[in-house]
């Protein structure tokens, strides 16, 4: 998708960021303080025009299922 995203291979590894694909957009999450919250969320390129709204709501139940667990 041309962006950075490889970037934070390490993170994921080590279990502090999370990496999700949907529909067109990677949306990556972080861990603070023992929670997970939305760091970004981007289109190929990191286009932010091709996120819409049912991304955008895709992306805060992940967030809410992942600190509900």
């Amino acid at each position: 998708m041309r962006h950075c995203v490889g970037s934070y291979a390490n993170s994921v590894q080590s279990g502090d960021y999370l990496v999700y694909h949907i529909e067109g957009t990677t949306l990556g999450l972080s861990r603070c303080s023992g929670r997970w919250q939305i760091q970004q969320h981007y289109g190929k390129c990191n286009s932010r025009n091709s996120v819409t709204e049912g991304h955008k709501e895709v992306a805060k139940k992940v967030e809410r299922v992942l600190n509900e667990m």
